[in-house]
């Protein structure tokens, strides 16, 4: 970008001095020709008195500098050819020139933005580290706390995490909760009643962004697996009932089919009795 902007800005200099060539070539050879008394003079000798003062005439004109109907005005004088010049030279550095460089600022700033993007990945990358290894060394007070050997128990975990200790020492991590229980639940995902380190630590920061809502999601847990019990046992009741049913209509058949042959023999008795 650096590089690209340093040809800009040459080419807008290179620009500004050939289009300056030509308008001091034409100031100088209408004041030299020009009456003593003409009102003109004064003004092309301000704008237009050398190649550096044309030169900072042309870039105040495209800069905002100076309203460029003065210098227009004046070369008008001349003649009209040279202000349809001067207005070449206008549209040319306004929007070729100025433009390009416009683009490469641009440019310049969406470079930085993904730079500032990829060190802002950076630094919450090492500050998972960071807090990776504070989770690691808390376990490990925790675990002599609680006088364990690799793991610590359920109770023992509520006990260490109800401390006030613990309880800063956590919340500055950004993890918040208000009933240890619930937050030992949500770390033993494997429902074994105790934690290792690795449960721990991976559990903490799958719970640092939504700390606040621990409670909440126990509650949610449990709601969700007491709907699936309950589903459960009505699908097994569903299935019992079911099958009474299907028992009572078999005994009803067979009820039927019963007195329906007490029918026939009856029948035929009466029949073989005439």
């Amino acid at each position: 970008c650096s590089m690209m902007l340093m040809w800009a800005v040459l080419i807008l200099v290179l620009v500004t001095f050939l289009f300056s060539i030509i308008f001091l070539n034409a100031t100088s050879q209408y004041v030299s020709d020009a009456l003593p008394e003409d009102v003109n003079i004064d003004g092309i000798r301000e704008f237009f008195g050398s190649l550096s003062m044309t030169m900072l005439t042309l870039f105040m004109a495209v800069a905002g500098g100076i309203d460029w109907w003065e210098p227009a005005r004046l070369l008008l004088e001349i003649s009209p050819g040279y202000v349809v010049i001067f207005v070449l030279f206008v549209v040319i550095t306004v929007l070729a020139v100025l433009n390009v460089i416009n683009a490469i600022f641009v440019n310049d700033a969406m470079e930085s933005t993904r730079v500032d993007h990829d060190l802002r990945m950076q630094g919450e990358l090492l500050e998972t580290r960071f807090m990776m290894e504070r989770l690691t060394q808390l376990y490990k007070t925790m675990e002599n706390f609680c006088d364990s050997d690799g793991i610590i128990l359920d109770t023992d975990f509520v006990d260490c995490v109800e401390q006030d200790e613990f309880k800063i020492q956590l919340g500055l991590m950004g993890v918040h909760y208000t009933d240890g229980m619930n937050f030992f639940r949500l770390l033993d995902v494997n429902a074994d009643k105790w934690l290792g380190i690795d449960e721990f630590v991976m559990g903490c920061l799958r719970l640092k962004a939504g700390a606040l809502l621990i409670d909440s999601t126990v509650l949610i847990q449990d709601t969700k697996q007491m709907l699936k019990v309950r589903s459960l046992e009505q699908k097994h009741a569903l299935q019992d009932l079911n099958g009474k049913l299907q028992g009572i209509s078999d005994k009803l058949e067979k009820m039927e089919e019963r007195t329906r042959v007490r029918s026939l023999s009856f029948a035929s008795s009466a029949y073989s009795s005439e």
